[in-house]
């Protein structure tokens, strides 16, 4: 059976997703045109399909820490299998926390515990990714490609995975567990941590965070989250099951 190739940020991401079976999952770390590379080349060998999974920015307020992005497609791009997304919004939250934006906007999963914002109200037809190449870290950022896109979540592989999808025909599909909010900017320290692989430059980061030690208390309230959001993805990874959950398209 050909597996289901995902692409992920971090290492961790990528663990979570092998723990589901029947998938290969690749760590970017930041570098596309090394994940593509690498993703283009285990597609060429056969794959069942493609999906983005791991964590994400919002780009709108009412998105929260640990909510989970079942996206209809890339922000003017590539539109994710049907069929997928909705056996994957079918694999409900054992707490039945599913919580559907109004007029089809998206849905996702609020934290068990947390009682979820409603969303904006006209923030457009679907619930649309924006993959970008270079981490974007602060509020006025996001505010603009929201503003220009209509995305209401971004991550640096999901482009990328959408472009491997569609040369190969197989069906593409985002899941995405929120790690920072709208109104979150990431330190200096993240951005420099990257590594391609999905590792962690621990000399830059601590190189960064000791030339810059305002940051630290950012730093560390970033980390909490993305440790809250990497919960959730567990979750949501048995949950999904095995091939993180595509369905049988034949």
């Amino acid at each position: 059976m050909k597996p289901v190739l995902v692409a992920c940020g971090v290492t961790r991401e990528a663990r979570i997703a092998h723990a589901a079976g029947g998938v290969v999952a690749v760590a970017g770390g930041g570098d596309g045109a090394w994940l593509e590379a690498r993703l283009e080349a285990l597609a060429s060998a056969g794959a069942a399909g493609v999906m983005s999974f791991g964590l994400c920015g919002a780009l709108v307020p009412g998105l929260c820490v640990g909510d989970v992005v079942i996206a209809h497609g890339l922000a003017g791009g590539a539109t994710c299998d049907r069929a997928w997304r909705e056996a994957s919004i079918a694999r409900r939250d054992p707490l039945h926390l599913l919580v559907t934006f109004p007029s089809g906007v998206g849905s996702y999963y609020p934290p068990p515990g947390e009682v979820a914002a409603k969303p904006t109200e006209g923030a457009g037809p679907g619930a649309m990714v924006i993959g970008v190449d270079v981490l974007v870290p602060d509020t006025a950022a996001k505010a603009a490609l929201h503003a220009a896109t209509g995305a209401i979540a971004i991550d640096m592989e999901s482009h990328v995975a959408a472009r491997v999808a569609a040369r190969h025909g197989v069906p593409f599909a985002i899941v995405r567990v929120v790690s920072d909010t709208a109104a979150d900017t990431l330190p200096p320290a993240f951005a420099v941590a990257m590594r391609r692989g999905g590792g962690t430059d621990l000399g830059a980061m601590l190189r960064s965070l000791a030339a810059h030690p305002a940051q630290i208390p950012a730093f560390a309230r970033a980390s909490l989250n993305a440790v809250r959001a990497l919960r959730r993805l567990e979750l949501l990874g048995r949950l999904l099951g095995p091939r993180l959950g595509l369905p049988d398209l034949r």
